[in-house]
Parts: C-alpha cells; structure tokens; sequence
C-alpha cells in the first residue's frame, strides 16, 4: 500500500482514561462501527549511527498473528497538532525475512529490495540496517464512520523490549483519517480534546523515537545505579 497518513497522537498517563475512550460510541459526526484487537510484534530497522531515526523516518516489519509486512514512513509535515507522513506498507514473506538477516543486519544486495527498504537506502546509502528495537503492541481499534467517510482511534499500550524481555511501557491513543475530509477529521478531533484532554497530552514523537528514548533512560539509570 502507498499513500500518505495523517493522524493524531497523544501520551495517556492514567491507562483508565483509554479504558473510558473505548467505549465511546460517537466522536463528533462520526459513529462507531467496528471494534477490533490485535496484537502487534514490530521490529524496527537503521543504521548504526541511526540516519532514519535523524532523517525522521522509520523502516518496521510487522507481525499480527500469520501476517507479516514492513512499512517505511517518513515525515513531511507537522500542522496544528496533525502529523502528515509518506507510508509504504508492503506484505512480506519469511523466507524474505530470513534473507535479510543472518545477524540481523541488511547489506546492499544482501536481500530483495522491496520498496520500503528502497526508500530506506535512499537515505542511509550503502550502510548496512541492523534491527534496533522491539515494541509489542497491544491495539483497540475502533473504526468510525460520517456516511462514507471514515477515521480510525487506536489505543496503545506498547512494551519496549530488550533481550526478549519486557524494560518499558507507554500507553499512547491516535486519530487517523482514513478517508474523512479535514474539516471532519478537525470536528472529531476537537471533540476527542473537549471530552478527555485533560487526559491527553499530544505530541508528535512516533513510537521508535519514544522508544529509543526509553531505551536510553533505561540504560542511563542502570549506569548511574538508579
């Protein structure tokens, strides 16, 4: 899939403020129509020295139950509290997959170079992707609708791993437009901040880079003894 998205995203600091903003039926003009769940493995891939994360962007394959894609995003704008991106999602194989490592580490030729990684090295030239992080996810989806047009609230908990272990977790809620003109989407995201943004904190950082920063923390704290 190509195309861009847009969407906008908030820190939850109390997990019962998400709670209650599951079970709203109405945002604004629109109406709940679906409910969904799923958790999500991602594994994030960059260089040693990090160019994506610098350039703002971020290359991860994702993993929900059998399926499996990666995605390349990169921001092109950030307006009123509303984040634009170029996304390129792509389902991939595991036999793909396994030629991309062994070690976790991607050289030019190394692998098939399907799009997402494409417009990776388009950034970071010849130097090899290595997997930096991993965040499990486990996501609310709630899909609503104002006649044809549709927009999307996600609610987060997500887990940064390291060693296979659990070291950090954040809980975080997005509104993405799907497919609603930006008047609407403005209308369902004002009415999202009316009734709980007392809750919600918006912020612009994506999840790699929250993670990232957790990371770092986490290992600050360990040297310092904390």
């Amino acid at each position: 899939m190509k195309g861009r998205e847009t969407e906008a995203k908030f820190l939850v600091k109390d997990p019962s403020v998400q709670r209650r903003i599951a079970s709203l039926n109405a945002l604004g003009p629109f109406r709940l129509i679906r409910r969904q769940s799923e958790r999500q493995q991602n594994i994030y891939w960059d260089t040693p020295d990090l160019r994506l994360r610098r350039a703002q962007a971020a290359l991860k394959v994702r993993r929900v139950g059998s399926r499996t894609e990666m995605t390349f995003k990169r921001e092109i704008s950030y307006r009123r509290g509303v984040s634009h991106r170029i996304e390129v999602t792509v389902p991939v194989r595991m036999s793909v997959l396994l030629s991309i490592r062994p070690g976790g580490r991607l050289h030019r030729g190394s692998a098939p170079l399907i799009e997402p990684i494409q417009r990776s090295k388009k950034i970071t030239g010849n130097c090899p992707l290595q997997e930096v992080l991993t965040l499990r996810t486990f996501r609310r989806k709630r899909l609503f609708a104002c006649g044809r047009q549709r927009i999307e609230l996600d609610l987060d908990r997500v887990v940064v791993q390291k060693g296979g272990k659990a070291v950090a977790m954040h809980h975080e809620v997005e509104l993405e437009n799907l497919s609603a003109s930006e008047e609407l989407f403005r209308e369902a995201l004002g009415a999202l901040k009316r009734r709980f943004g007392r809750g919600l904190r918006s912020f612009r950082i994506p999840k790699y880079e929250i993670g990232l920063r957790l990371l770092k923390s986490m290992e600050r704290d360990k040297g310092s003894g904390v």
